[in-house]
């Protein structure tokens, strides 16, 4: 494991072994690092980009005001210049997840910069301005 739950903003836990890295609560048992499945899930789903990416997609669900078909699921809008997926896609661009703050060089598939809290989705377009952007004020 790549991430220090000590030095995690999300994890509770207090360093001493036989308690779970994520609540800090104690454990039982053959339990080695987390005390319920639920803490490993919330774990991983903060901590692994794959994961955590799919989950903020779905959060940015359901803003959409366009018109579409009774079963057609609500489009995803861009964060920064508030465009539909459905536009940012006839226009020939694409909608991705964008770390905030950039995680230039850690290519790690666990990490504290995969936090929710983290990631927004943005259109191809203003992902592209917020790269230029983030290489300027970041001197990368």
């Amino acid at each position: 494991m790549s991430v220090n739950p000590l030095t995690c903003s999300l994890s509770v836990w207090n360093g001493l072994e036989g308690y779970c890295r994520f609540c800090n609560n104690a454990l039982t048992g053959n339990q080695k690092r987390w005390c319920s499945g639920e803490c490993i899930k919330t774990w991983r789903l903060h901590h692994r980009y794959f994961l955590a990416r799919q989950f903020v997609m779905k959060l940015a669900r359901g803003k959409c005001l366009c018109v579409r078909s009774h079963s057609e699921q609500r489009h995803v809008i861009c964060q920064h210049c508030n465009q539909c997926e459905a536009i940012v896609r006839l226009r020939g661009g694409i909608m991705t997840c964008d770390h905030v703050v950039p995680r230039f060089g850690d290519k790690s598939r666990f990490s504290c910069k995969h936090h929710v809290s983290n990631l927004q989705v943005l259109c191809s377009n203003c992902h592209d301005l917020k790269s230029a952007e983030d290489i300027i004020r970041y001197g990368l």
